[in-house]
């Protein structure tokens, strides 16, 4: 998703590499990666309409806004991703990758 590919390039490899993490920066690592993604998806949302324009394609206003919640959700996996490969737990984190593209 694009809001996990901007944020967690940063963020991710920190909460993964740093020797010892107090919950209040999990916290803070999900909370900005989701505010960050629903902002994202509010820019979406709102340019929507105008991206229908440019491809004279009214259909598109509406399949913008609903799959830009994507970005949204995926935010939701970040923090338990990279505790996942923190951890060197790949075989739940491969289950749940294989889950996704199944459901995707």
């Amino acid at each position: 998703a694009v809001s996990n590919s901007i944020v967690d390039s940063g963020i991710s490899v920190g909460l993964i590499r740093k020797n010892s993490i107090e919950p209040i920066e999990y916290s803070t690592a999900f909370f900005t990666n989701l505010a960050f993604a629903v902002f994202l998806y509010l820019i979406l949302y709102i340019s929507a309409p105008a991206v229908a324009m440019f491809f004279n394609e009214p259909r598109l206003d509406s399949i913008v806004k609903l799959s830009g919640i994507v970005v949204v959700i995926n935010s939701f996996s970040f923090v338990p991703q990279a505790l996942l490969t923190k951890n060197i737990s790949f075989k739940p984190l491969a289950i749940a990758s294989i889950g996704a593209a199944i459901l995707s």
